[in-house]
């Protein structure tokens, strides 16, 4: 590492820290069959060189505070008046560079309106580095605009981005709209996608995916039971092709069990919203 190196951003023109982020911009919450994850060699050779304050980071940061204020390499040759360099590994550039920002108090160069996709990528970082408090003024602002948005009807990518998010950030409200999509449009045992959701959220929305699909399979069978033991002021012939109707429905829609081999498989393929 070659420490003439000049920045390529300076956050700070005394900083005392060169953060350098290597492989930028690696594929994030990468989205099965998703071709636009796929890695951007060109600028996964580049490195990023960001001038900061140690001072800035110790303080909002435990994650740096340790780093740079413990007996380690690191603080020593900051106490030595010398420019340290910390090294960064597959991070956003323009979501780093914001976090950057906010916590040097650099406020003005902050939008008040930003996407759901880099909210995410700030979130993650916030999550590594420990410095949540910092964001709040910020996450209040994005969230209230986010939330004047439409949120998807559908199970996707961003519906597990606005899971990630309101479980961070605590917003019952986005949390609740998301596991909704979740649980009644996933069609698939639903994963993190790599995002640092508690395993214990994703194990409940899963549980909660198989209870209603499962109660919807009991009501199902129930009926088809009660159509075979039609009362008799029905005729064979009605009750037949009401039946009939009934199975052809159920097999349409993959919903009989003994023929479906994807029951075992925590109902795949099963989309909640096409069973009803």
């Amino acid at each position: 590492m070659d420490e003439n190196k000049p920045a390529t951003h300076v956050i700070d023109p005394e900083g005392e820290v060169m953060l350098v982020l290597q492989n930028p911009n690696a594929p994030f919450a990468v989205w099965e069959g998703d071709s636009e994850s796929k890695k951007d060699d060109t600028l996964q050779k580049q490195e990023f060189r960001i001038l900061v304050s140690a001072k800035h980071l110790t303080f909002v940061s435990p994650v740096f505070k340790y780093a740079l204020e413990g007996n380690w390499k690191e603080g020593n040759v900051v106490r030595a008046g010398r420019v340290v360099e910390i090294t960064a590994d597959g991070w956003d550039l323009e979501a780093l560079l914001m976090l950057l920002k906010i916590c040097h108090c650099q406020h003005h160069q902050i939008p008040r309106t930003i996407s759901l996709e880099l909210l995410a990528k700030i979130l993650v970082l916030a999550d590594c580095y420990q410095c949540f408090d910092t964001l709040r003024y910020f996450t209040d602002t994005w969230i209230g605009d986010l939330e004047k948005t439409t949120f998807p009807e559908q199970y996707s990518r961003d519906v597990l981005l606005g899971v990630w998010i309101s479980w961070t950030l605590k917003v019952p409200t986005l949390f609740k709209q998301a596991t909704v999509v979740a649980v009644w449009h996933a069609k698939h045992k639903i994963t993190s996608i790599g995002l640092p959701i508690s395993q214990k959220v994703i194990d409940h929305i899963n549980r909660e995916r198989r209870k209603l699909i499962g109660e919807i399979f009991s009501r199902l069978d129930k009926l088809e039971g009660d159509l075979i033991d039609a009362p008799r002021s029905y005729s064979f012939e009605c009750r037949s092709i009401m039946l009939g109707n009934f199975i052809i429905q159920r097999h349409s829609k993959g919903t009989v069990p003994w023929l479906n081999v994807k029951w075992t498989n925590l109902f795949g393929g099963l989309d909640l919203g096409t069973l009803l």
